[in-house]
């Protein structure tokens, strides 16, 4: 038997409205569960600047016991250092700027590792002058050490890849500036780094700016490369 018209419409009514709000709450589920995967494939990306470094305490560069003076051998080579550190009146740096990479760090004095490797910053905040060397404005090349990045984001050298001959770099030492002029920018591999070239005996002031470069090694912690930025003073 057929049902009256107006009993009819109102269950068809009914049978919409509870379509409707079915339909309805199975999209409020998919779109939950899109928001919810959006903000998982978010969190689990790790951009490529959070990238942990060598252990602080640690660094790939080897520097010959005899840097601070004396001889020593670089592939069979004899090379002089006896004048790798002629005192002259300049304060220890406390001070880097690179104004051409918006570099305005504090510097701390660094020494060497027991394995005779050169110590590293603590921090990817600010860069560490290894002072068993030169001064900033001595004889012979200053080295200053950054780090490229840590897990907290870039380090204060991350951008010294994008430096270019002529770029001026400046380093405070107490009232003093000294002014350096970049000449270039090498690519080292770690496993052959040359270090009587980048801490060995120069004829005038220099300064070397250093950090890690290359492809990231997830599973040591550890870049394959280091960018040596050499310069040379000119005031």
């Amino acid at each position: 038997m057929a049902l009256p018209t107006r009993v009819y419409a109102n269950r068809m009514t009914r049978r919409r409205k509870i379509l409707f709000r079915v339909t309805l709450g199975g999209a409020s589920v998919l779109a939950i569960q899109l928001i919810v995967l959006g903000f998982g494939a978010f969190g689990a990306t790790t951009p490529s600047s959070e990238r942990i470094l060598p252990a602080p305490a640690s660094s790939a560069i080897a520097i010959p016991p005899s840097i601070q003076g004396g001889a020593s051998t670089a592939g069979g080579v004899p090379v002089n250092l006896s004048n790798a550190s002629v005192p002259l009146n300049v304060p220890v740096p406390t001070r880097l700027r690179v104004p051409a990479i918006g570099i305005d760090t504090s510097v701390v004095p660094l020494g060497r590792n027991p394995d005779g490797t050169a110590q590293v910053p603590s921090s990817a905040s600010f860069a560490g002058w290894y002072d068993l060397g030169p001064r900033p404005g001595q004889l012979g090349p200053a080295v200053i050490l950054g780090h490229v990045d840590s897990l907290t984001g870039p380090g204060v050298f991350y951008r010294l890849r994008s430096l270019l001959p002529g770029d001026i770099i400046t380093v405070r030492a107490g009232h003093q500036v000294v002014r350096f002029e970049v000449s270039r920018l090498v690519t080292y591999a770690k496993n052959q780094f040359p270090t009587a070239a980048v801490f060995g005996p120069t004829p005038d002031a220099e300064l070397r700016l250093i950090t890690c470069t290359g492809a990231f090694d997830s599973a040591t912690g550890h870049y394959s490369d280091n960018i040596v930025v050499f310069a040379v003073r000119t005031a």
